[in-house]
């Protein structure tokens, strides 16, 4: 959803509700928080990624 990051936000709510295990799901929306200098939404789905995938690279290299 190039260009419609508040679409795309929508998407990944919609996608971690209905599997809030899914960490690439979690981590794309923790990365759209921060794009959008959403820090705290970011750090928790970041946090939530990387709790069931604790190897997931884009939420590490987002974390820093």
């Amino acid at each position: 959803m190039a260009g419609r990051p508040e679409q795309a936000v929508l998407a990944y709510l919609a996608a971690v509700r209905l599997d809030p295990l899914n960490a690439a799901a979690q981590a794309n929306l923790g990365g759209l928080y921060y794009q959008q200098g959403q820090f705290r939404e970011a750090r928790d789905h970041l946090d939530a990624a990387l709790r069931v995938q604790p190897d997931l690279v884009r939420a590490r290299s987002i974390l820093g």
